[in-house]
């Protein structure tokens, strides 16, 4: 395998000078020594396998993956050899979840061993502000290193872009990867701060592709520590978007089958994470190493839902609580402890891999900051059928905002937290049954469930950034006469998406909704609408124009207030909007800039809320057509003279979905004669209408069954 090049700088370790490495005599001085100092500082021992030497550790993450978008789980047009010889080998969860159906904040559990929520990391960090995971809290990488491990991290950080959340700043002797949420898998002209690869701070030449360079780093750290125990955090980017294949793989697809362009590309991103997996593991069996390394694999959050990636047959995708959001590949393996071949059903979390290797490497569990993952090395190994725990929790977004879930035994309690809408569900072995809502047969169970979420919540926080969500109040469900949304497409001007509520809001008391999104010139919006009835006569407007630089609010009249001028650091927005029912006023509020309006008319009968985008895209999310059929409109882009739709059916199987327009809601709908159908596989439909689209016309789809 050649010289191991000196890509990282690791540290010297004091614990192992003059000492044989990987021996008994080096675990009598690491392990007990350690375990008399940490033991006194940090707390009391996790239930231990004691083995004569003390494990390496290998915690491999990969980003977005669909869930069904693997061979492990039954996909054949995914192959995923080494990933499923590595299950092969060890133990295989079919209930594996994270504690976050997004990036960041499943990291931040996973390096804490700690619900996220405890410490506010509950959302993505803005890149414009000194955010990242909380410096009060231990890491992974600091208990391993004060036990005498080497500890190096490899890949996508995204736990904080200012030098206080480094991960050499978090005990990680060396870093190789970058700071950010993502970045394209082959070489940046001109990368940003959080795109450069580097290695402990030293940027390095933009060569290569991204999955490979990470492979690559992550055996030569193998290699320069093959002699002392280690702990290596492998975080890969793929399959993160954008979707790069690289040329190679994809015609290593050939003999594959595939239901668009898109999902062969997938396919080919995933087959590279895949080799460079089997990459690391060919490493330890060439240095011996294999036997006595205790290895995770673990996806981050279910697959993105603007992707080509397929979670079936779970419900939803990544950013929901939704079983396809956060049910994941998990998968351990340690030769010298764990029988191989097993399937256990068990559920388990991301959470469980911190408890778990301290088990194994004898270290002690910090009492200052109790972990909420458990140690499952008495269920891996035979030692008990049972974890000592019946209960995982999920939140996302905070209190009021966004969504909540408890999982105990096969019951899993779904909340939205804008509404209060509350759904029971029996989970089935594979994950189904969340279209079934059992609340009101269920009544015990209901509050069981709401009672235990309600007494683990009392323990969090409010996040501290990122409630990235507009609030639906009331009851935000379309109406049964609507099948989906109507879009107003005029693509000079703004075009709207806009949702029907089914019962009408009557503001009785002061709201701020606040987000945060990344932003480019080229037509991100962030304007929300709100109204009586789907017109631009009847729609109140109020956000960001970026095209033009400016916050604006505008009247169902057509008066506005406007502040121009405006300019995004570091290219995020951060907007909030306030209404005061005191003086019926609207307040914006982008940084240092804000725009307050007196309304002429008053915020009442409220039945129509959603987006305006103006030569932009948006993304929409899912709509109850009836108990059969669910659909989305995924995508909605108006630009150059041409609508497009992406609509992902969610469930049934309707004969066919129909596009149809009118000129204005009080007259006939029509069938869109020349927008053909198009299936882009996956149970993905588009149509595009070309040819006076630039006409204000209000679309919607129609599922005939």
């Amino acid at each position: 395998m050649g010289q191991w090049p000196q890509i990282d700088v690791p540290l010297h370790h004091s614990s192992v000078v003059n000492t044989p490495p990987n021996s008994q005599s080096f675990c009598r001085l690491t392990i007990s020594a350690a375990l008399a100092l940490v033991a006194f500082t940090l707390g009391v021992l996790a239930p231990l396998i004691v083995t004569a030497t003390p494990p390496n550790i290998l915690l491999i993450v990969a980003d977005d993956m669909g869930y069904h978008d693997l061979s492990l789980h039954g996909n054949t047009n995914f192959p995923t050899p080494r990933i499923d010889a590595l299950a092969a080998g060890g133990v295989r969860f079919t209930s594996g979840y994270v504690s976050a159906p997004i990036c960041s904040p499943t990291r931040a559990g996973f390096m804490t061993g700690r619900y996220q929520q405890r410490f506010g990391h509950e959302s993505n960090p803005p890149t414009a502000t000194t955010r990242g995971l909380s410096t009060s809290e231990v890491t992974f990488a600091t208990l391993m290193k004060n036990a005498g491990y080497a500890t190096g991290a490899v890949g996508k950080w995204h736990l904080g872009s200012d030098p206080e959340f480094y991960a050499t700043a978090r005990g990680f002797d060396s870093f190789f990867g970058f700071l950010g949420a993502g970045r394209s898998y082959f070489p940046i002209a001109s990368p940003t701060s959080l795109e450069v690869i580097s290695s402990n701070g030293v940027t390095q030449p933009e060569t290569g592709y991204t999955t490979d360079r990470f492979g690559q780093a992550a055996t030569n750290f193998i290699g320069r520590h093959a002699s002392e125990p280690w702990f290596l955090y492998l975080p890969f980017n793929a399959v993160h978007s954008p979707l790069d294949p690289d040329t190679a793989r994809v015609a290593r697809l050939a003999s594959y089958s595939y239901s668009s362009p898109d999902r062969k590309s997938q396919a080919a991103v995933t087959l590279a994470l895949d080799d460079n997996v089997g990459l690391v593991l060919d490493t330890l069996d060439a240095l011996n190493l294999a036997t006595n390394t205790l290895v995770f694999f673990i996806n981050d959050n279910g697959g993105d839902p603007d992707w080509p990636s397929d979670n079936s047959p779970l419900r939803d995708a990544k950013t929901s609580i939704y079983e396809g959001g956060i049910r994941v590949a998990w998968v351990m393996r340690w030769p010298a402890q764990i029988p191989a071949g097993q399937v256990l059903t068990n559920p388990v979390i991301s959470l469980d891999a911190l408890p778990t290797a301290l088990a194994a490497a004898g270290v002690p569990i910090p009492t200052s900051h109790p972990l909420d993952g458990v140690n499952l090395l008495p269920l891996v190994t035979g030692q008990t059928n049972a974890l000592p725990r019946d209960t995982l929790y999920w939140r996302t977004w905070g209190r009021t905002f966004g969504q909540s879930a408890v999982r105990r035994g096969d019951w899993k309690l779904h909340i939205n937290n804008t509404n209060s809408f509350v759904q029971l569900f029996h989970l089935n072995p594979d994950g189904t049954g969340e279209y079934n809502n059992l609340a009101t047969n269920n009544p015990a169970k209901l509050l069981e469930l709401m009672g235990a979420f309600s007494q683990w919540e009392v323990q969090t926080l409010e996040p501290l950034w990122g409630r990235n969500v507009l609030p639906m109040i009331n009851s935000p469900y379309v109406d049964s006469s609507d099948l989906g949304w109507l879009v107003q497409g005029a693509s000079t001007a703004y075009s709207y998406a806009l949702v029907k509520l089914r019962e009408r809001i009557n503001w009785s008391a002061d709201f701020t909704l606040r987000w945060q999104m990344q932003v480019d010139a080229t037509g991100t919006n962030g304007v929300i609408a709100f109204g009586s009835a789907a017109s631009e006569a009847s729609l109140f407007r109020a956000g960001l124009d970026v095209i033009a630089g400016r916050l604006l609010i505008i009247e169902p009249s057509g008066a506005q207030s406007v502040l121009n001028g405006l300019t995004f650091p570091n290219g995020v927005l951060d907007l909030e909007i306030a209404y005061s029912r005191a003086d019926n006023s609207l307040t914006l509020r982008q940084g240092t800039n804000s725009l307050k309006r007196t309304l002429s008319t008053s915020l009442s009968a409220i039945t129509q809320i959603g987006y305006g985008v103006r030569k932009a895209r948006t993304s929409f999310g899912f709509f109850e057509i009836d108990p059969a059929v669910k659909l989305a409109i995924k995508k909605f882009t108006a630009a150059g003279g041409s609508l497009q739709f992406d609509v992902q059916l969610e469930r049934g199987a309707p004969a066919s979905l129909i596009l149809e327009r009118t000129a204005a809601l009080d007259t006939p709908f029509e069938t869109v004669t020349n927008a053909p159908q198009l299936f882009l596989g996956n149970k993905l439909f588009r149509f595009q209408v070309s040819g006076g689209a630039e006409a204000a016309a209000f679309y919607r789809i129609r599922a005939q069954l």
